[in-house]
């Protein structure tokens, strides 16, 4: 998972735990914050957070493209043999694993897995405290 889009859902859950403990009444919000950032927490875990290291890029040349192309080009047609090009643009990502620096990533999954566990197992058992079974 690329590591924006990995922070995004995380700041997405922590709205959600934040809005659910505001509002009360909306008790589902904290469940399903701690549930998603419990499931982030995996791929941390598993060394498969990526980021973007840079790109590629390559010109592919050639006289196979479809007619359109060469309609672009100032009325030219096919029978003036040029050779058009296209450029392909790759991006490249790198695995994040950092295995010995101050941000364990392997720890941090697990750190992460057990406090959105136990945030989930308070939220539940503050519902159940905070029902009036009378």
């Amino acid at each position: 998972m690329i590591l924006e889009l990995w922070l995004t859902f995380v700041g997405i859950s922590l709205v959600l735990i934040i809005l659910g403990f505001w509002r009360s009444e909306h008790s589902e919000l904290p469940l399903v914050g701690f549930f998603f950032l419990f499931l982030l927490s995996f791929v941390v875990m598993g060394n498969n957070l990526e980021y973007e290291t840079g790109y590629s890029e390559f010109y592919v040349y050639g006289d196979n493209y479809d007619y359109y192309h060469y309609d672009d080009y100032n009325g030219t047609t096919k029978e003036d043999d040029l050779n058009l090009f296209h450029l392909n643009h790759t991006l490249q990502y790198s695995s994040y694993n950092d295995t010995t620096g101050v941000f364990n990533t392997h720890l941090f999954g697990y750190f992460m897995a057990v406090v959105s566990a136990v945030g989930f197992a308070g939220t539940l058992f503050g519902l159940r405290r905070s029902k009036n079974y009378d």
